[in-house]
């Protein structure tokens, strides 16, 4: 207004007008908005790594995710660039994708490598689930990773760890039932993965192991 363009220049609209709004627009920066998509991408991933965990089967078998194993793939976050509302709504749409394993597979594996002379003999590693995880090819989970295509993933695990042999408590409280007290070290010998071993019956003149499985007690100690 005030300019010649304001009585020459005109401007018509083939329908009513619909939306928008009279005052003043919030508009988030660019800076403000990555720094939201980051936290919000962090939390919408750690919410769905708790719900798989929960999820996932624990019998037979003894099935964990690693942190550094879980991915958001063709992840989309969207917000409006300007909105009269002080507060701008950022909502994120993603697939989960985790690699899940079986920690008795896993062990044996680890076990191989490690292990010149292991006979595939029952094993397990306390450490194992905290072992640091780091991913060879991550480029591998862009946007287009199907997990159904059967790609193979390299990755490696790295930490101090302990592998302990497997100790069947029944097989052990069967093998003693009724036994001398004085064969107890023969017996114990006779299972390749008990290092060494104690036992202490009482009262201290009984000379021999109870004939019920329920009265023998079995520790074990590192």
């Amino acid at each position: 207004k005030g300019t010649p363009k304001y009585t020459k220049v005109i401007a018509r609209s083939d329908g009513p007008l619909a939306g928008g709004f009279v005052g003043t627009a919030n508009i988030v920066t660019a800076e403000e908005l990555e720094k939201a998509k980051a936290t919000l991408h962090q939390n919408l991933q750690e919410k769905l790594f708790a719900k798989a965990l929960a999820e996932l089967p624990t019998n037979p078998n003894n099935f964990f995710l690693y942190k550094d194993g879980v991915f958001l793939t063709n992840d989309i976050a969207t917000a409006p660039s300007e909105s009269a509302d002080p507060q701008i709504h950022l909502s994120e749409k993603a697939t989960f994708v985790g690699l899940v394993f079986d920690e008795r597979t896993l062990s044996d594996a680890i076990v191989k490598k490690n292990v010149p002379e292991y006979d595939g003999a029952p094993v397990y590693i306390p450490e194992l689930r905290t072992l640091s995880f780091s991913l060879a090819n991550k480029e591998m989970f862009n946007q287009n990773f199907d997990p159904a295509n059967g790609a193979t993933i390299n990755f490696t695990l790295s930490g101090p760890a302990k592998i302990i042999w497997s100790v069947d408590d029944a097989a052990v409280q069967k093998l003693l039932v009724g036994k001398s007290k004085k064969d107890f070290q023969g017996l114990m010998s006779s299972i390749p993965s008990v290092e060494k071993a104690s036992v202490i019956i009482k009262p201290f003149w009984v000379n021999s192991f109870s004939s019920k499985t329920k009265d023998i007690k079995i520790i074990k100690t590192l």
